[in-house]
């Protein structure tokens, strides 16, 4: 396939897909006599639009029941829209499901050649990469063994390496590979980093925030199958924590991030940082003073790595709380969580608040971060999990030291180190 110059790699136009739900089978034999309507429609996706450029990477979340694996589908040839457009530019493979093409009878072995062939390739091509995908799955020991007898892992793992053996202008993966072990995702993220670097176009459903952020250029929220965020994937995936937890009440009781000035916010800062303050819950508490103490007590935005510190905040009750947990969590520049807890899994006992009271929030810890830029988000909610307000990201804050902490990760563990003689024999 010829790739048009200039093109998107994706262009999606009003894209919309109907199904016709019958209650019963009998039903469509009814409808077809009486040609009168005997079912229900449901609408996975309707009006949905958005282009894919070659070389970016792009995160699609979203709950279950939006329009993600149909919109996948679509994307892949495997459904049929109802309505609009879709045009795709370069050579497209895809993992929606484990295992799919896949002969559960036959051995891995055959299977690879089967899913080859599915994927355009040759045998000749496939000779020339069966031992590289054997070697990428790490299944050599039983790739002559029948595909049923695989664990799901195994499977996942013969799966992805087939696919990404085709050398596809654009990959698109479903959360499938979620099941592989840790060793098998950073084998993954490593080959869509390459993808990436070879200017290939992934598209990646994941319900994962951390995977988003910190793989993808960019996410695509879809809600009751339409786009309800498109944008950096720091602040979708806010957005995406907004839907999940923010409950079904109004939000409009707390006021937003930059109308909230005494929560020690500078949204100006946060906004040149490519990051956004976000708040949300059902406002029946708020937070003010949101805050860091340097290990003197006083108010700094820059904290040395290692060194003591308090996380300060207060919380005002606008209504009576029975229930009551405050949280912390401290993120990266890439949205990626570090470290989070709250009072309930500090053993604080929960305690009860009346309207109009104010409980003062303190927690300590020692800022063992390696230098860089990070946002800490403060919470207010019921042990459930119910928000009464979010302040996501609400601070952003500095950590400095000495050739950077002495790491070049993201955390430093305070590690010592000693070297001296010893004893060695060759035997």
């Amino acid at each position: 396939m010829t790739v048009e110059a200039g093109a998107p790699a994706i262009r999606v136009r009003q894209l919309s897909k109907r199904f016709e739900i019958y209650r019963r089978p009998a039903d469509l034999i009814r409808e077809l006599i009486t040609r009168r309507p005997r079912h229900e429609v449901r609408w996975a996706l309707r009006d949905v639009s958005f282009e894919l450029r070659h070389g970016e990477v792009v995160g699609v979340m979203g709950r279950n029941g939006a329009g993600k694996s149909t919109l996948l589908k679509i994307l892949t040839g495997t459904l049929e829209r109802t309505g609009g457009d879709v045009e795709v530019q370069g050579k497209v493979t895809s993992i929606l499901e484990l295992g799919t093409g896949f002969h559960p009878e036959y051995t891995g072995r055959e299977n690879v050649y089967m899913g080859g062939l599915c994927l355009g390739l040759t045998n000749d091509e496939i000779d020339a990469r069966i031992e590289s995908i054997i070697a990428f799955s790490e299944l050599g020991e039983v790739i002559d063994q029948p595909f049923k007898t695989y664990s799901t892992g195994m499977q996942a793992r013969l799966t992805f390496s087939t696919v990404v053996s085709a050398d596809p202008d654009i990959l698109i993966v479903d959360e499938a590979l979620s099941v592989g072990d840790a060793r098998f995702q950073k084998k993954c993220c490593d080959k869509f980093r390459s993808f990436r670097e070879a200017g290939k176009t992934i598209l990646l459903v994941s319900h994962s925030a951390d995977a988003i952020t910190s793989m993808c250029d960019r996410a695509i929220l879809l809600e009751n199958g339409t786009v309800a965020a498109d944008g950096d994937p720091s602040y979708v995936t806010k957005y995406y924590h907004r839907m999940l937890f923010g409950g079904d009440e109004p939000d409009a009781a707390v006021p937003p991030c930059d109308a909230a000035p005494q929560s020690g916010v500078e949204p100006d800062q946060v906004r040149a940082s490519g990051h956004r303050c976000m708040r949300y819950g059902n406002g029946r508490a708020a937070i003010t003073n949101l805050a860091i103490h340097d290990r003197d007590g006083r108010p700094a935005s820059t904290v040395e790595s290692g060194s003591g510190c308090t996380v300060r905040f207060t919380i005002i009750a606008r209504e009576d709380l029975d229930d009551l947990v405050a949280g912390m969590l401290i993120r990266d520049r890439r949205g990626v969580d570090l470290y989070g807890t709250d009072t309930l899994l500090r053993g604080v006992p929960v305690e009860a608040v009346k309207a109009g009271d104010a409980v003062q929030v303190v927690f300590h810890l020692s800022m063992w971060l390696a230098g860089g830029t990070y946002f800490l988000t403060a919470s207010a909610a019921r042990s459930d999990g119910k928000q009464y307000d979010l302040l996501y990201d609400g601070l952003q804050f500095e950590v400095t030291g000495d050739r950077f902490a002495y790491t070049n990760s993201l955390v430093n563990l305070d590690v010592s180190v000693e070297m001296a003689p010893a004893s060695y024999s060759v035997r």
